[in-house]
Protein backbone atom coordinates (compact mmCIF):
# COMPACT_ATOMS: atom_id res chain seq x y z
CA UNK A 1 0.00 0.00 0.00
CA UNK A 2 1.62 3.75 -1.00
CA UNK A 3 -0.18 6.42 0.79
CA UNK A 4 0.55 9.95 -0.19
CA UNK A 5 -0.25 13.31 1.44
CA UNK A 6 -0.46 16.55 0.11
CA UNK A 7 0.30 19.52 2.07
CA UNK A 8 -2.93 20.82 3.03
CA UNK A 9 -3.66 16.60 3.91
CA UNK A 10 -0.84 16.72 6.36
CA UNK A 11 -1.62 20.35 7.47
CA UNK A 12 -5.43 18.90 8.37
CA UNK A 13 -3.67 15.82 10.10
CA UNK A 14 -1.94 17.98 11.90
CA UNK A 15 -5.00 20.39 13.02
CA UNK A 16 -6.45 16.76 14.11
CA UNK A 17 -3.83 16.01 16.11
CA UNK A 18 -3.83 19.21 18.18
CA UNK A 19 -7.57 19.28 18.96
CA UNK A 20 -6.98 15.43 19.86
CA UNK A 21 -4.71 16.76 21.99
CA UNK A 22 -7.22 18.69 24.20
CA UNK A 23 -5.91 22.20 22.69
CA UNK A 24 -8.88 24.15 21.35
CA UNK A 25 -8.24 25.62 18.61
CA UNK A 26 -12.42 27.18 17.89
CA UNK A 27 -11.50 31.09 16.94
CA UNK A 28 -8.18 30.49 16.52
CA UNK A 29 -5.37 31.16 13.58
CA UNK A 30 -3.37 28.00 12.98
CA UNK A 31 0.06 28.56 10.99
CA UNK A 32 2.14 25.57 10.23
CA UNK A 33 5.52 25.90 8.21
CA UNK A 34 6.75 22.57 6.98
CA UNK A 35 10.80 21.96 6.97
CA UNK A 36 12.31 18.96 5.18
CA UNK A 37 15.43 18.70 7.19
CA UNK A 38 19.03 17.63 5.53
CA UNK A 39 21.12 14.58 5.57
CA UNK A 40 18.44 12.06 7.07
CA UNK A 41 17.17 14.59 9.49
CA UNK A 42 13.58 14.23 8.53
CA UNK A 43 10.39 16.74 8.44
CA UNK A 44 9.59 18.84 10.70
CA UNK A 45 6.49 21.44 11.48
CA UNK A 46 6.71 24.77 12.89
CA UNK A 47 2.70 25.14 14.74
CA UNK A 48 1.94 29.01 16.27
CA UNK A 49 -1.35 29.14 17.12
CA UNK A 50 -2.63 32.84 17.97
CA UNK A 51 -6.43 33.99 18.91
CA UNK A 52 -8.28 35.45 15.40
CA UNK A 53 -7.56 39.48 15.00
CA UNK A 54 -4.46 38.87 17.10
CA UNK A 55 -1.90 40.71 16.39
CA UNK A 56 1.79 39.10 16.28
CA UNK A 57 4.71 41.05 15.90
CA UNK A 58 7.57 38.88 14.98
CA UNK A 59 10.46 39.25 16.81
CA UNK A 60 13.79 39.79 15.00
CA UNK A 61 17.56 38.91 15.67
CA UNK A 62 19.52 41.96 16.26
CA UNK A 63 21.35 43.00 13.74
CA UNK A 64 25.74 42.27 13.57
CA UNK A 65 27.42 43.22 16.46
CA UNK A 66 29.99 45.99 15.75
CA UNK A 67 33.29 45.39 17.59
CA UNK A 68 34.50 47.64 20.31
CA UNK A 69 37.67 48.51 21.53
CA UNK A 70 38.49 47.28 24.87
CA UNK A 71 40.50 49.51 26.68
CA UNK A 72 41.94 49.27 30.27
CA UNK A 73 42.29 51.75 33.31
CA UNK A 74 45.68 51.43 35.05
CA UNK A 75 45.72 53.12 38.49
CA UNK A 76 47.80 56.06 38.83
CA UNK A 77 50.26 55.30 42.13
CA UNK A 78 48.33 58.49 43.87
CA UNK A 79 44.95 56.21 43.88
CA UNK A 80 46.81 53.42 45.80
CA UNK A 81 46.16 53.37 49.36
CA UNK A 82 49.64 52.62 51.54
CA UNK A 83 50.34 49.35 52.57
CA UNK A 84 50.55 49.96 56.31
CA UNK A 85 46.62 51.54 56.48
CA UNK A 86 43.60 48.86 57.08
CA UNK A 87 41.33 47.89 54.46
CA UNK A 88 38.43 49.34 56.15
CA UNK A 89 38.10 52.11 58.44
Amino acid sequence: MNIQLDQKEIELAIRSYIEEKGLDIADKTIEITLKAGRKGGGHSAAVTIVPKGAIVTPVQAPGPIEAVEETHAVPSTEDKTAEDEPLFG
